[in-house]
């Protein structure tokens, strides 16, 4: 162990603890909102299960409604007054009673599923944003790792060992998601394909019921909506083959199709003017359009199967990956953890041998000394002062003189100036 991995380690173990800490703050996150998500689905099938039930529940009402006598659909009608003044209702029809009281208690019980499922919803939300939190503080700590672990440490061949198997974890995770890239694309390829080659078979279908009119009924508006249909299905049968080869360049499980004959050119009266001849030349054609639309069903379905082989793989390889990475990640931890102990414990015997531990200066004295120079600071100046026991003055036969201001003996003792306080003057009498 060198030297300057010691120094780093000793220099980020302070945000080596934050980002613990942070971790440790939100590392149930994730198990969280997989719950929760599970739960948000459970409440909205049963809000569409609410929502139908309660559809049905309102229904009934209406048929109860229609069915019900004239005095009931009246309000007033319901009452009546006995000898004493006292209301007294009319027995009510019961299934249109129970139906409304059921409609109104699934009405109830769908709110309180909507309430429970925005306060879901809300929940999923405020962990969705702790999940992204927990993965941003996850990707920091391990690009500090990276920092300090990165390539060949001494000293600890296990960290090595791990380091090079996830390494081989992401390339084989990278290589079977590009895999399942490219049987994705085929499979759009191979679905354009089949569907255009069933509008080819619709197409090819009309034009055979057209030229069939025509041999019982001449008429150029069957020979024209004949030739129309023959076109349409010329134009999409020349797609195919162009789809399914940027396919099998994808993937190389994809089958070729078989040649087509409307794929080369489009039949017309022109070419062939006997009717019979026509027709059994457009049957021809729809025979081999048909053998091909059955094949891209098939090969459609097939790819299905890839894209979901593919996908099964894909997880695995990334559960791979990340079960190396949160062993990793914690073989990282304690190395580090026990490298910044040993880095404490160095500095401390280091304090040791020097005398720094034993030979610290003695904490500040905290009691009050009067400061000798504080009299001797102040600078005399004249005071006016009106009673003559706070001080001796100048003139003793009286101690406020009309001419002249009275002046404070600053020779006086410390002591006595010290606690020296101006007086607060005498209210004056009223009526002065």
């Amino acid at each position: 162990m060198s030297d300057s991995f010691r120094k780093v380690i000793a220099e980020t173990e302070e945000r080596h603890s934050e980002l613990l800490k942070a971790i440790k703050e939100v590392e149930h996150a994730p198990d969280a909102l997989v719950a929760q998500r599970r739960r948000v689905a459970e409440l909205q099938v049963q809000v569409e299960e609410s929502v139908s039930k309660a559809e049905k529940q309102a229904e009934k009402p209406r048929k109860e409604k229609r069915s019900t006598s004239s005095p009931f659909k009246l309000p007033f009608l319901l009452k009546r007054t006995n000898s004493k003044g006292k209301e007294k209702e009319l027995d009510i029809p019961s299934p249109y009673v129970e139906s409304t009281q059921e409609e109104e208690k699934e009405r109830q019980r769908q709110a309180e599923i909507d309430r429970s499922l925005r306060e879901a919803q809300g929940q999923r939300a405020c962990l969705e944003d702790k999940v992204k939190e927990y993965e941003h503080l996850r990707s920091k700590l391990e690009a500090l790792y990276d920092l300090i672990f990165n390539g060949p440490t001494p000293g600890f061949p296990a960290e090595d060992h791990l380091e090079q198997q996830v390494a081989a974890a992401r390339v084989i995770q990278e290589r079977v998601q590009a895999t399942l890239d490219a049987e994705k694309r085929a499979f759009e390829c191979i679905y354009k394909a089949e569907k255009a080659m069933r509008e080819c078979r619709s197409k090819i279908k009309d034009a055979l019921q057209f030229a069939a009119t025509s041999l019982f009924a001449s008429g150029r508006s069957a020979q024209e909506r004949e030739a129309s249909a023959i076109h349409s299905a010329h134009i999409l049968a020349r797609q195919v083959p162009v789809l399914i080869r940027e396919a099998r360049q994808l993937s190389p499980d994809v089958k070729p199709i078989e040649d087509m004959t409307l794929v080369r050119e489009a039949p017309s009266r022109a070419d062939t003017p006997d009717g019979d001849a026509f027709y059994g030349k457009l049957k021809t054609i729809a025979s081999e359009v048909s053998r091909v639309h059955t094949q891209l069903s098939e090969e459609r379905q097939t790819a299905i199967t890839r894209v979901s082989a593919a996908r099964t793989t894909v997880e695995n390889a990334e559960s791979t990956v990340d079960h190396y990475r949160k062993e990793l990640a914690t073989l990282r931890q304690t190395i580090y953890e026990e490298v910044a102990e040993k880095v404490r414990e160095q500095m401390r015997e280091q304090r040791y041998s020097t005398g720094e531990e034993y030979f610290i200066d003695a904490p500040p004295s905290y009691e009050y000394e009067a400061p000798s120079m504080f009299v001797q600071t102040l600078t005399p100046s004249p005071l006016v002062i009106p009673n003559k026991h706070f001080g001796q003055f100048t003139d003793s036969s009286s101690p406020v003189s009309s001419s002249s201001q009275s002046t404070f003996n600053w020779n006086s003792s410390p002591a006595s100036t010290v606690n020296t306080r101006r007086p607060r003057p005498l209210p004056r009498p009223p009526g002065t």
